[in-house]
């Protein structure tokens, strides 16, 4: 039997740079440092899912910025709930 491995991230919270969340949380590091993780599981990872709140507000800046840790990082399916 084949093995078909899917990661599943949720509520990245991807935010303008330089801006923590609640003037503490750097979700965007936090956000890098889980795809880093998830490109260099072994067995590697098949697809990934990432749910819940992408961005935290929604912006089309903070999609921008999403997508280039995606294209950075990860060169498996992802697909973005």
């Amino acid at each position: 039997m084949n093995r078909f491995t899917i990661a599943q991230l949720t509520d990245l919270h991807v935010r303008p740079e330089g801006i923590p969340a609640y003037r503490v949380a750097e979700t965007n590091m936090l956000a890098e440092r889980a795809l880093r993780r998830v490109a260099t599981e072994s067995p590697a990872v098949d697809a990934v899912i990432i749910t819940g709140d992408l961005t935290d507000c929604g912006l089309p800046s903070e999609y921008e910025l999403l997508l280039g840790m995606l294209r950075r990082t990860l060169t498996m399916p992802v697909y973005l709930i």
